[in-house]
């Protein structure tokens, strides 16, 4: 008798809500789950929930040339490593995400290949693909020197037809940022030539950057310090969310002084970069994106409560709301300047909940 009394209320408990289900689908509830699946998408496109998250505080030299790399945490929704090496020695590859990386080096603009100097990120290129595959590096000279002529910050994108792999890494692609040697119009080419890298790497789905110190050398006075190369650096990963992993690349073969400025310069655009943050909220990787999308899956279910959902309304509503409800951040960033705490996320959030319960009232009919 207790097992049957059981039944009958979990029955009773069951029913209504399994009525509730049917009648929500018979009204065209279903579309309410399309926003849902495009957020899904998002997700699994870019699988990152907090954009800007620090593992590390900062990043010390001896630490680096001992364990050869670090995991520095999350900015700008791109995954930060340091890793040391040899770009002429592929050991650096076993520090790398499995799959393909893209190298990013600087070539200076009008100089012959051999005064290009020993230890810059092109000599060192060359130096490998001569070993690995001659005709690669063949080709990369052939390529280079149609393009001599062209202008500083122009990119220039090289694929390589044997891939430099290492286990389950490798490089298959190489992106050259042209450079004016030791003239004051490197750090103009460097800030051009990284933004264009970036939106490469957006526009052609590049998962994974290596990066070294493009155009920073002792040799040329006139040449970026470290300061500037960090700093026009993190503006570059500000303009895009691709890649999802950039590995900051430190020369193994520097002078010690030179490593240590070079880390010191780092974890200071690094402790600077932190203190830029206003909150949790502020951290969320793609939140007007993902918010909106959430908000418009709730703004259909909401309207089956009005009217049965047909595939036109449903799109008309989804559409009517995606518009409005990013139209109204605008608004918002004109209304509040500056502001990017969390009082600015929950104005978001308090104009997005208020749309969703006004928006289904248009297609009641």
């Amino acid at each position: 008798m207790a097992q049957l009394s059981i039944r009958r209320s979990l029955q009773n408990l069951v029913a209504p809500a399994r009525a509730r289900a049917v009648e929500f689908r018979r009204r065209g509830g279903l579309w309410a789950l399309a926003p849902l699946l495009v957020l899904a998408l998002d997700f699994y496109q870019a699988p990152i929930l907090l954009e800007h998250r620090y593992l590390a505080e900062n990043l010390r030299a001896e630490d680096l040339l001992y364990h050869s790399s670090a995991d520095l945490g999350t900015t700008y929704g791109h995954r930060l490593h340091a890793i040391i090496g040899a770009i002429d020695d592929p050991a650096f590859l076993e520090r790398l995400r499995p799959g393909p990386s893209t190298l990013v080096i600087s070539l200076y603009r009008g100089v012959a290949w051999g005064a290009v100097g020993t230890g810059t990120s092109a000599k060192a290129l060359l130096d490998l693909l001569a070993r690995h595959s001659p005709d690669d590096h063949e080709a990369f000279l052939r390529q280079v020197a149609e393009t001599r002529g062209y202008a500083p910050g122009t990119v220039l994108a090289f694929s390589l037809k044997k891939p430099v792999s290492l286990g389950s890494a490798s490089i298959d692609r190489v992106l050259a940022v042209r450079i004016d040697a030791g003239e004051h119009k490197t750090p103009y080419a460097l800030r051009e030539g990284l933004a264009e890298v970036f939106q490469r790497a957006q526009g052609e789905s590049i998962r994974s950057l290596v990066i070294p110190c493009l155009s920073v050398s002792w040799k040329w006075d006139a040449n970026p310090a470290f300061d500037e190369y960090y700093s026009t650096l993190f503006q570059g990963m500000k303009s895009s969310r691709q890649p999802q992993d950039i590995y900051i690349f430190f020369y193994r073969g520097w002078p010690t002084f030179m490593l240590e400025s070079a880390v010191s310069s780092f974890n200071s655009r690094w402790y600077t970069q932190r203190g830029m943050e206003h909150g949790l909220t502020s951290r969320l990787h793609r939140l007007d994106l993902r918010l909106t999308l959430l908000a418009a899956s709730l703004c259909l279910g909401v309207a089956t409560v009005y009217t049965e959902l047909t595939w036109k309304k449903a799109v008309l509503l989804f559409c009517s709301f995606m518009t409005v409800a990013l139209g109204s951040y605008e608004v918002l960033e004109k209304l509040l300047p500056g502001e990017q705490g969390d009082l600015f996320a929950g104005a978001k959030i308090l104009v997005t909940l208020l749309e969703v319960g006004l928006l289904p009232l248009f297609v009641k009919t």
